[in-house]
């Protein structure tokens, strides 16, 4: 299950994170499953230089509980 137009980017490819978000400017906002490996991703992101970098508390569990909409 994925958030609307999320882009599914694995922690072990954020090195990576700079060809497919090309706008470091721009709002992110980053979800797991929990929220633990978020924090890390968040971290690393920042290190490339993405400014707006945001981490979703308590990630999709947290979403799923609010009833907000996840796709398939």
């Amino acid at each position: 299950e994925h958030i609307a137009d999320a882009i599914h980017l694995p922690l072990a490819k954020l090195a990576d994170a700079e060809k497919q978000l090309k706008n470091k400017t721009q709002p992110l906002v980053i979800v797991c499953a929990s929220g633990q490996r978020s924090r890390t991703a968040a971290k690393q992101l920042r290190k490339q230089g993405f400014e707006q970098v945001y981490v979703l508390t308590g990630g999709l569990h947290a979403w799923k509980e609010a009833k907000l909409p996840l796709f398939s």
